[in-house]
């Protein structure tokens, strides 16, 4: 007759049967999966930036649209809405709610070569935040260069070296880092300008060593390649003013060393008189 062994009951645990502690571990687990999985859905909102940046002529047409804000914003399946955060009437640029930035004052580079401001975005799913946007101008020739005076006049002698400076003339131009360069505004300048010449930074230059006495007069013009203005130079040929002595009045033809003959001839003589006395 076969018989049957039976265990004890307290030695016998059931495979299916899980401690309570290992319950909660299994339970943690699923949770962080399900975080995990939450976090990597692809319905999930983008990363929002936070900045963006722009370039704008400083010539632009008001309304014209400058800018659209980065649809990497935007989710397929959310509308995100946009308004000016701190709208004023002095504001340069206005925000649709599509996200589409209008100029709405004219831009001047050489006043301010940037403009900054907030936009707030806000959709269903994402709470409000603002976005800062950053305008940068762009500069251009827009501006006429002019000269620091109306009328230069320069004086200069008889005789001189060639090749010497006799002045001049000076512009300023708005723009940043222009190419001005000067010249005779007409030919009939360059003919009155005589003995002179000008060369393209403004120099004027004389072309001979003897040149008659008189007064010449011509305009010179400075030009940005796009705008131009005009000015008036006189340049003043002089003799030399020397003193003229005679030998009717018993001068010595050379002034200088005569007069210092002079002072010491009435020093001696003062001299010689005291220690007399």
């Amino acid at each position: 007759m076969v018989g049957f062994h039976f265990l004890p009951m307290h030695n016998f645990v059931p495979r299916n049967k899980i401690k309570i502690e290992n319950f909660f571990v299994l339970h943690l687990l699923s949770t962080l999966l399900f975080i995990i999985a939450d976090a990597y859905d692809p319905q999930a909102p983008p990363p929002i930036e936070k900045s963006t940046v722009f370039y704008v002529s400083e010539v632009a047409e008001l309304d014209e649209i400058c800018f659209k804000i980065p649809t990497s914003l935007n989710w397929a399946s959310e509308n995100f809405t946009y308004t000016y955060h701190k709208k004023s009437r002095h504001n340069y640029f206005d925000v649709s709610r599509d996200g589409v930035i209008t100029l709405k004052r004219y831009l001047d580079y050489e006043v301010k070569k940037r403009h900054v401001f907030g936009v707030n975005v806000q959709s269903k799913k994402i709470t409000k935040y603002r976005l800062t946007v950053t305008a940068v101008v762009w500069d251009v020739n827009d501006n006429v260069p002019y000269f620091y005076e109306k009328h230069y006049k320069f004086q200069t002698l008889t005789k001189g070296k060639i090749n010497s400076v006799v002045g001049k003339v000076d512009a300023r131009d708005r723009d940043e880092n222009p190419i001005i360069s000067y010249e005779f505004a007409t030919p009939k300048d360059m003919d009155d300008a005589g003995p002179f010449f000008l060369n393209s930074t403004g120099h004027i230059i004389r072309r001979g060593e003897d040149i008659s006495p008189r007064k010449y007069n011509f305009k010179v013009k400075v030009t940005d390649g796009k705008f131009n203005s005009k000015t008036d130079v006189t340049i003043n040929v002089e003799r030399p003013n020397l003193p003229q002595y005679s030998e009717q009045d018993g001068h010595n033809m050379q002034p200088h060393r005569f007069k210092w003959t002079q002072i010491y001839t009435s020093m001696s003589n003062n001299y010689l008189s005291k220690a007399t006395v």
